[in-house]
């Protein structure tokens, strides 16, 4: 079974619970977006890295991810040559540079970043989006280069609770538990929610698989090939 965190992820702003003046800037932004760095932060499960995908997409481009712990100052001078065109790769009408626990970059990485994020020499066309859980590691200098959203108010228990519905009753055909009480053991993150709800929805029978539509391929009239359902 595929994990319902991995199955069930937002893949467009649309689909988050919760977080609506988050979503609308970012919509907007989207629609004309400039060259800028923004830092989402707060504690993990609250959707920093999925939204931040999912900005990239809506946006378009080509997207670049540095991974967690994998940000040193090679891979900044990497990400440097890359947005500026220097690099084997054509310049793409924009790239998004995604960099994920920015708050556990090595500490050459962010007086690298100092640079590449100030306005005289930030390269065209690029948007960078960090994530971090916290701010205690990341100089002021560096705060002072991005645009910092907080993650920490909750998602919205009403919406999140709408989507672990629509998620259960998917994946089973057992009476819905009381998500709420869920919603609120897990202090309203949501990561959590679809971990513990893997488990219950394991010991209920799966939801009903819609039977397939069998048929043949035949000719007809015109001497097209179709396909003619049983």
């Amino acid at each position: 079974m595929q994990p319902l965190v991995e199955k069930h992820r937002p893949r467009k702003l649309s689909d988050f619970a919760g977080l609506k003046p988050i979503r609308s800037m970012f919509e907007r932004f989207a629609a004309a977006p400039y060259s800028s760095a923004w830092l989402l932060t707060g504690q993990a499960g609250t959707g920093k890295t999925t939204l931040a995908y999912a900005v990239a997409e809506l946006i378009g481009g080509q997207l670049y991810h540095v991974a967690s712990r994998s940000c040193d100052l090679a891979e900044v001078n990497h990400v440097a040559d890359l947005c500026s065109g220097t690099s084997l790769f054509s310049k793409t009408a924009w790239w998004i540079v995604v960099v994920d626990e920015a708050d556990l970059m090595t500490k050459g990485a962010q007086e690298a970043f100092l640079s590449l994020l100030d306005s005289t020499e930030a390269p065209k066309d690029t948007v960078f989006i960090f994530t971090s859980n916290d701010t205690a590691k990341l100089e002021k200098r560096f705060l002072s280069r991005c645009r910092v959203l907080e993650f920490d108010l909750a998602p919205d228990a009403a919406e999140a609770v709408q989507f672990l519905t629509k998620v259960w009753k998917a994946e089973t055909t057992a009476e819905v538990p009381d998500l709420d009480a869920l919603f609120t053991a897990c202090s309203s993150n949501l990561r959590d929610c679809l971990m513990k709800l893997e488990i219950k929805i394991a010991m209920h029978p799966p939801a009903e698989v819609q039977p397939v539509k069998r048929g043949k391929w035949v000719t007809d009239w015109r001497g097209r090939t179709v396909w003619m359902l049983a």
